[in-house]
């Protein structure tokens, strides 16, 4: 098997209405940049049919998905960090599973990291656009104490990640602290790029963040 240049986590909840079309878009971005890919969906203990969902999306494209379910709900954080652990690519794409942000917006990332090198790019959203340029000056974030509490603590679960700083949040014992806090211990080379978020088109947020 060859390996992905890009992995796609999805942590999934109770989102059984988008998955097909969450793939179906996510697979269209690659075959239009001719960049390898592989999607790795973890499935959160849901409640619906996004398990047998998932199976079915596995069964017709088993080289390009991996699909796991975990026996009790261990929410976004969580289930995020359990598809770390299985991605093979280069870098790592996370997207939740609600189609707020389509999947066409993943180009964004790549053109964002292809252009500046960055270790992580976080897509934002227009409304907060703002207010995180205003407060930091420049499209390139540096880390600091000030930004860390009053930005990105706040999150933003689309983001594109260097396979390099995934494995060292991997060997880390501190997995209760957020994501975003624990990729700006490794590197300040962090870029934002704005995307679109829509309105949810099935159901209201399954996860709080």
């Amino acid at each position: 098997m060859n390996i992905p240049a890009y992995s796609i986590i999805v942590p999934v909840f109770n989102s059984e209405p988008s998955l097909e079309e969450l793939f179906e878009g996510i697979r269209s971005v690659f075959a239009e940049i001719g960049e390898t890919f592989e999607v790795i969906f973890v499935d959160d203990h849901s409640k619906d049919q996004s398990w047998e969902v998932l199976k079915k999306i596995k069964a017709t494209h088993p080289e390009l998905v991996t699909a796991i379910t975990l026996r009790k709900n261990f929410g976004q954080h969580n289930a995020t960090f359990c598809g770390f652990s299985f991605v093979q690519g280069s870098f790592v794409i996370t997207i939740d599973d609600d189609l707020q942000n389509p999947p066409a917006e993943i180009r964004k990332l790549i053109t964002e990291q292809q252009h500046t090198d960055a270790d992580i790019v976080y897509g934002f959203y227009p409304q907060k656009k703002a207010n995180f340029f205003r407060r930091l000056g420049s499209r390139s974030v540096k880390q600091s104490s000030g930004f860390l509490r009053d930005t990105l603590r706040e999150g933003s679960s689309f983001r594109l990640i260097r396979r390099e700083l995934v494995d060292r949040l991997l060997d880390s014992a501190q997995h209760f602290l957020f994501i975003d806090e624990m990729l700006q211990w490794y590197t300040d080379s962090i870029r934002l790029v704005e995307v679109k978020h829509l309105p949810r088109k099935y159901a209201r947020s399954n996860y709080s963040s």
